[in-house]
């Protein structure tokens, strides 16, 4: 599209060029019928005796020029409203069809806005990840919540030394301490979940003391209550490599 976009306002200026032409034209022919209706009306008197014949013959010359005239008048004015018209048409149809393609995008190329996606002319909005925690209401009281740590890194170590003391400073009541029942140890980013769903503030909580990036938990998965420590257990929290190298 882009030789349209040059080659339609180029037309636009030589359009107006063009009119402009035409009117001057058309003033100047106003002028010369004028001069030449004085000049007519001038000998017409003087020649008041002139012989019948003479008189007839520039009468009919005077007719006849002023016929002329009049005619290219009109013809002038014509032309100019048929211009302005079509460069109206002209500038309208490249405003509807090539500045909008008809779903509110310039040239027809798609727009990408923050937090949607773009294919062809379909735009979605970005799916937001439910177990981010947007916001963390202060708990009552830290000691409420037990906290089961498993270390999940293969770091021999790394629960008791880099994660228990933080758990400990905050307040938090100490669940179990060891390796996880599936002997996972090759986890990469540490993960913090809740055992029922009233306890997923808590684990937001945690994960915030434990600087956990970024803040989101999940649901107890893979393990059974008996598992984790009972039912007094409220959070559990997967040592990965990210906190026991930290």
């Amino acid at each position: 599209m882009e030789w349209v976009d040059l080659v339609t306002p180029a037309l636009a200026v030589i359009g107006v060029f063009l009119g402009v032409g035409l009117i001057v034209q058309s003033i100047r022919h106003s002028r010369a019928i004028r001069r030449l209706e004085d000049r007519m009306a001038g000998a017409g008197v003087a020649a008041a005796d002139a012989p019948l014949q003479r008189l007839q013959e520039l009468q009919q010359r005077v007719t006849t020029s002023s016929a002329r005239v009049g005619l290219g008048g009109r013809t002038a004015l014509i032309s100019v409203a048929a211009l302005v018209a079509v460069l109206a048409l002209a500038a309208g149809a490249w405003a509807v069809f090539l500045r909008d393609s008809g779903n509110g995008t310039a040239g027809g190329r798609g727009v990408t806005t923050p937090g949607t996606t773009t294919t062809g002319r379909t735009t979605s909005q970005a799916a937001a990840d439910p177990n981010l925690c947007k916001s963390i209401t202060p708990l009552e009281d830290n000691a409420l919540v037990t906290v089961t740590i498993f270390n999940a890194s293969g770091v021999e170590g790394a629960a008791r030394t880099k994660v228990q003391p933080a758990i400990d400073i905050k307040g938090y009541t100490r669940g179990l301490l060891t390796n996880p029942p599936d002997d996972r140890n090759d986890l990469q980013k540490t993960v913090v979940q809740y055992v029922k769903a009233a306890d997923r503030n808590a684990a937001c909580s945690v994960a915030r003391d434990l600087e956990i990036t970024p803040l989101k938990v999940t649901p107890l998965e893979g393990f059974s209550a008996d598992q984790v420590g009972g039912d007094n257990v409220n959070v559990v929290v997967l040592v990965g490599l990210d906190l026991a190298n930290g």
